[in-house]
């Protein structure tokens, strides 16, 4: 595992993104995500299906909120007729659990912890999906930027995620059914269609006797800062089949 994360770093940095956020290609380049025919993801954690090891690494480098060293993150997306899947490596030094583990929908904001909110292009209403370092998932919708609604309105059953702790960080495994999207806009795939993802992570540090946030993000939010659901923190993501 300690291979793996440095390896897709490295494949992240040599895409053309340097750590102060910089980016080889344009902010409006969609990221492909694949599906591979025949290849079935389990939800352990490991990452170990070749569906990771070909897909295309997202950089989340990019430090919108907090001081401190931001700690490397990548982000690979991978799809299939049942579900959209997220794959995130996360390289941490002092990981920090406020709890060891919370039940569904439970409180994570003082835990190390990863998200990914995901919309039909152009609409407000938001599914959020955020797993905490020890494993808790916390789901919910969104409108716009600002108000959430209530946790246990959207606890998708489907919904699975885990985790892996390693001595450099962790990795996480998220498997979202398309039918939990529905609410949102989004219906079973077909290669082409288009959906639009913010990438995110929450890295809490102990700093003073207090806990602090450095926040680290795919898209450049703009003027919201740090707002993982603010319209600038979304980019393209493209379903292709290959």
């Amino acid at each position: 595992m300690r291979t793996l994360i440095w390896v897709a770093v490295a494949a992240a940095l040599a895409a053309g993104c340097v750590p102060d956020g910089g980016a080889a290609t344009p902010e409006s380049a969609p990221y492909l995500c694949r599906t591979k025919t025949g290849v079935k993801i389990s939800v352990d954690g490991k990452l170990e299906e070749p569906l990771w090891r070909a897909s295309t690494p997202m950089p989340v480098i990019r430090a919108a909120l907090g001081r401190g060293e931001v700690q490397a993150t990548v982000v690979f997306l991978g799809w299939d007729k049942t579900s959209l899947y997220a794959a995130f490596l996360c390289a941490d030094a002092d990981v920090q659990l406020h709890r060891a583990s919370v039940a569904r929908d439970g409180e994570i904001g003082f835990d190390d912890r990863v998200g990914l909110a995901l919309k039909a292009p152009g609409s407000e209403r938001i599914a959020c999906f955020e797993i905490s370092a020890a494993g808790s998932l916390l789901d919910y919708l969104a409108i716009g930027a600002g108000g959430a609604l209530d946790p246990k309105a959207f606890s998708h059953k489907g919904v699975r995620a885990a985790v892996v702790q390693t001595a450099d960080g962790y990795t996480v495994e998220l498997a979202v059914p398309w039918e939990a999207l529905g609410r949102v806009g989004l219906s079973a795939p077909l290669a082409g269609a288009e959906l639009a993802a913010s990438a995110y992570r929450s890295d809490m540090n102990v700093v003073g006797g207090r806990m602090r946030e450095i926040r680290s993000l795919w898209r450049a939010p703009g003027a919201r800062g740090s707002a993982f659901q603010a319209k600038g923190a979304f980019g393209t993501v493209r379903l292709i089949s290959e």
